[in-house]
């Protein structure tokens, strides 16, 4: 059932790419925006 499905939608090689690409980048955008608004919730409890 799930290969047939992944046979269905099966991507070119640049559209892999750019999927993996986007989430990536927003993988690594997610992280750093939750890294920052953590060391500003620890500031906010220093203070």
């Amino acid at each position: 059932m799930l290969i047939r499905v992944l046979k269905n939608f099966r991507f070119s090689y640049q559209e892999q790419f750019e999927i993996a690409f986007y989430l990536f980048t927003g993988g690594v955008i997610g992280a750093i925006s939750l890294a920052l608004y953590l060391m500003m919730q620890e500031e906010v409890f220093l203070y």
